[in-house]
């Protein structure tokens, strides 16, 4: 089934999602078309910006409903639904509309039962302000026999109270915005270092705008004391090094240092040796 559904793939996107996002989004079902027409199961990768649950609930199957949005053209909705395209419009969200592409909203809904103590998940698909698919009418027992949402939520770092989690941007963020900012403070430095100053007095007898124009090779005035250079102080030694040491610390406990990386020194070539040393410099 992994091979038939690509899901070395998908577990590629799932990564990025993980590791930047905090959490991956995965969907399990039945593609009856897969195979040849055999049909297989398969677990797929979800955009986590393509899908929303109740972010207050440390297990998505809490979650009252789920919404899964998808792009589509007119010409899509005018092929399938053609009754309900006719009466599609704008949603007042304008930004649940592009150009000409409508989002079809498939919304699953987890109900409880109490006359078969058990939960039914119906599904529906809405698009342009229009109902276009409802299970409660096709489908009245509801979707899955286990009851539960298709989605699986799986956090990198757990973050309380939530199914979300943190990813190593949200662990790192303080650190580089500080190193960021240093880089902003240095690079000011060097742009007014550039352009020094010159203070010039009134008794000097020079002319601001004539000392301005570089190209003369002479000018005239009374006195040189009263002009002078006002140059611009360089930062403390300690401030260039300690974004170095930020930036040095965010790859240390990321795991994102020399050795995790497999970049040796002193002569070591060995792929054993290499590799030992990848597996002692990864802290994650």
């Amino acid at each position: 089934n992994h091979r038939l559904g690509r899901f070395d793939r998908e577990y590629s996107l799932l990564l990025h999602d993980l590791l930047v996002g905090g959490y991956m989004v995965q969907e399990t079902g039945y593609d009856p078309e897969a195979a040849g027409g055999l049909g297989a199961a398969f677990l797929r990768a979800v955009d986590t910006h393509t899908i929303l649950f109740d972010p207050l609930c440390t297990d998505i199957q809490d979650s009252r409903a789920i919404f899964k949005f998808a792009p589509y053209p007119r010409e899509w909705f005018e092929a399938r639904y053609p009754r309900e395209a006719l009466n599609m419009r704008e949603d007042e969200n304008r930004a649940l509309r592009i150009e000409d592409n409508y989002l079809a909203r498939s919304n699953g809904e987890r109900e409880y039962d109490a006359d078969a103590g058990c939960y039914r998940v119906h599904m529906c698909k809405l698009a342009g302000r229009q109902l276009l698919e409802d299970s409660r009418k096709t489908k009245p027992e509801g979707y899955f026999a286990h009851g539960q949402y298709p989605f699986v939520v799986t956090p990198l770092f757990l973050r309380k109270g939530t199914a979300l989690g943190y990813g190593f941007v949200d662990m790192f963020e303080t650190q580089q915005r500080y190193a960021d900012k240093l880089d902003q403070i240095i690079l000011k430095n060097a742009l007014m270092a550039s352009h020094n100053k010159l203070l010039i007095t009134g008794a000097s007898g020079f002319d601001p705008d004539d000392l301005r124009d570089w190209s003369k090779e002479v000018h005239r005035g009374e006195n040189l004391n009263g002009v002078t250079w006002f140059p611009t102080a360089p930062l403390p030694g300690y401030l260039l090094n300690y974004g170095q040491s930020i930036r040095q610390s965010i790859r240390e406990e990321s795991g994102s240092n020399d050795f995790a990386r497999g970049q040796t020194y002193g002569g070591v070539t060995a792929a054993s040796a290499i590799a030992a040393l990848q597996e002692a410099g990864s802290k994650r």
